[in-house]
């Protein structure tokens, strides 16, 4: 479709958006402020917060692999005394005010030391639990894959909120080809938010329902 010589006006569009939803005029008013409110969201939606899909898995699992080496070094400790140094203060603002001697004459220092582990298990769990996390993020990879046009998928979702908000007292069926009403008026609302006439919203469309099947 060839795209208008100038840029078209808000109006033009919306008053598109109403023809294609056909909306009863009684209901005009009130459907022109909520195609206008998902417009001026459209121009001001953020980037996803989630970030990269693929970035997010690559740190999770550097992330683990750190953790990993971590603990296996803490393992490695040569004695508990200096872990309880690292982590523990029981005895300690003695040792460093020149009192070693007294500490190290006394039989029960090291059962002391051995019996002072608050902070190093605590320690312990909060790794096992970032580790965990580390394997809930690698296994779910949580982010926007890198192929994803983020203007599109937002919308895609408009298209579909304004859909909902219309057919209140029937099922809402959403269908996705090039000549859908879901697929036709995300591609307007697209436009009235970046200028860009009859952009290809097929394929955000798709994903998005996607989404909500998998939801259901």
């Amino acid at each position: 479709m060839r795209a208008p010589i100038n840029k078209r006006s808000n109006d033009e569009i919306v008053a598109d958006i109403i023809k294609l939803v056909k909306c009863p005029p009684t209901a005009a008013p009130l459907v022109q402020r909520i195609i206008r409110r998902l417009i001026n969201d459209l121009r001001t939606a953020p980037e996803p917060f989630s970030g990269s899909q693929k970035k997010n898995v690559e740190f999770a699992e550097k992330l683990y692999n750190e953790i990993t080496k971590l603990e296996h070094t803490l393992k490695s400790a040569p004695n508990s005394f200096i872990l309880s140094v690292l982590f523990e203060e029981r005895f300690w603002q003695l040792w460093w005010n020149a009192q070693e001697s007294i500490i190290a004459i006394n039989a029960n220092t090291k059962r002391y030391i051995a019996e002072e582990r608050a902070r190093q298990n605590r320690f312990a769990e909060d790794l096992a639990r970032l580790r965990a996390q580390c394997n809930r993020v690698i296994s779910r990879e949580p982010g926007e894959h890198g192929s994803t046009k983020h203007q599109h998928a937002h919308a895609a979702k408009a298209s579909f909120v304004l859909l909902a908000a219309i057919h209140t007292s029937e099922k809402l069926r959403l269908t996705c080809s090039p000549t859908s009403k879901f697929v036709r008026l995300a591609s307007l609302l697209h436009e009235a938010a970046t200028d860009e006439y009859d952009a290809d919203l097929l394929r955000a469309c798709k994903a998005f329902k996607a989404d909500l099947d998998a939801k259901k």
